[in-house]
């Protein structure tokens, strides 16, 4: 879903009124370079690093419980989800 996002601009499974923003955070995390002090910009998302069984994994709020996680390795972002986080 988010590969099919980022691949054409749109995804008939995500929804539509997430989708421009779902698709801003994932330009920011192809553009990263420094995990956490990129993200200093992108308050309002609420990045943060997550503990126990998510712990490496970061996440930025979408909305209310939805979140796009993620982890970093060497500056490059992989396991890229969309998750209801509650």
């Amino acid at each position: 879903m988010l590969k099919q996002l980022w691949d054409s601009g749109y995804s008939p499974s995500l929804p539509q009124d997430q989708v421009k923003k779902i698709l801003q955070m994932l330009v920011v995390i192809d553009n990263v370079e420094l995990v956490p002090q990129d993200f200093e910009f992108f308050k309002s998302w609420k990045a943060h690093p997550h503990k126990g069984k998510m712990k490496g994994m970061w996440s930025f709020k979408v909305k209310e419980n939805w979140r796009i996680v993620f982890e970093f390795y060497k500056q490059d972002a992989f396991n890229i989800d969309y998750v209801d986080y509650h």
